[in-house]
């Protein structure tokens, strides 16, 4: 089965998006380490988890259940949403990883962490026509015509 190449492009902006986190947060927790963590850094890094999960179940055959896409889909609205909801903290976590002094850089990078994330969620949940489809189409009508002439010759 084939894999649509929009949703191998979700997929990469989620993987992306990981990588790009995790540099940021293993930045922070060498400069502090892990005792200076407050809750709000934690749920941002608990998040960061999400990415891979999201990469792979997109980049999945699997995905095309609507079980699976719904799921994705769901979940990942939640996350960009808490995402949104915990800026400062994740704009302190930020800032402070790009090793800004002042916290406006951190927001600049919740902005676009939440942006990227509604737009891989929105690549992946769109769905073109394919001419592979359109082909199936043709062949499967191509084989009723034949079976409906065949039914007339008595065959």
């Amino acid at each position: 089965m084939k894999v649509k190449t929009n949703r191998l492009i979700a997929s990469g902006l989620f993987s992306i998006l990981f990588i790009g986190e995790l540099y940021l947060i293993l930045s922070v927790i060498n400069q502090f380490g892990t005792t200076n963590v407050a809750i709000g850094h934690l749920l941002v890094i608990g998040g960061v988890l999400l990415l891979p999960v999201f990469a792979v179940l997109i980049a999945n055959p699997c995905f095309e259940h609507r079980a699976v896409k719904s799921a994705v889909l769901y979940s990942g609205v939640l996350y960009a949403c808490a995402c949104a909801l915990l800026f400062s903290s994740g704009s302190m976590l930020y800032a402070t990883g790009l090793q800004s002094e002042t916290q406006t850089v951190g927001y600049y990078v919740v902005a676009a962490k939440v942006v990227l994330v509604v737009v891989a969620l929105v690549i992946a949940a769109f769905e073109p026509k394919g001419v592979e489809m359109l082909n199936d189409c043709a062949e499967e009508t191509a084989a009723e015509i034949s079976d409906d002439e065949a039914g007339k010759m008595g065959l």
